[in-house]
């Protein structure tokens, strides 16, 4: 039966990583230590205390809107502009400097080699090994940079407001 735990964290910085099956995931490192597992000299994962945890990103970009007023904004905006440019929307590097210092309220559950789990394609696989899945249930961003994003939340509405105030002059002359 999985177990879980749940952890108050500050957030340092998130890098990008690979993991065991050469899916990219995000790494949060941590300021505190978790529990976790962490590969040895012998390449074995031993449970021990770690200072990070793992997340696909599109479940971090997804739990940061979730539980970050105004986020959404940013994110549409950020996707927009992808869209129009051919190029990528939120990036690993905008989240590391909007998370930077930010607490976070995570949970933690083990999951044990033999249980039945779900994979992200909606299959139904045997856990091969021990390991931990992670939630964020509440993110609170540092004083500046929630300044900073309520300053961008306000220039992209500002700009959406003369976007359609000039679409609305256009149709009226």
């Amino acid at each position: 039966m999985p177990q879980t735990t749940t952890y108050n964290v500050s957030v340092k910085y998130i890098t990008m990583t690979e993991s065991l099956y050469k899916r990219q995931k995000r790494c949060v490192k941590l300021k505190q230590k978790i529990t976790g597992f962490k590969q040895n000299a012998s390449n074995e994962y031993i449970e021990t205390e770690v200072d990070y945890f793992n997340i696909p990103f599109d479940s971090l970009v997804k739990q940061c809107l979730d539980n970050i007023e105004g986020f959404a904004v940013l994110y549409r905006k950020k996707e927009e502009e992808a869209t129009q440019n051919n190029s990528t929307g939120i990036e690993t590097a905008l989240l590391s400097t909007l998370l930077q210092n930010a607490d976070l309220t995570i949970e933690r559950t083990k999951h044990f080699a033999g249980e039945e789990y779900t994979s992200y394609s909606g299959e139904t696989s045997i856990c091969q090994h021990d390991y931990y899945t992670t939630i964020i249930t509440s993110i609170k961003i540092s004083p500046p940079m929630q300044q900073l994003l309520d300053k961008a939340i306000h220039k992209i509405e500002v700009c959406n407001k003369n976007i359609t105030a000039n679409t609305q002059n256009k149709h009226t002359v």
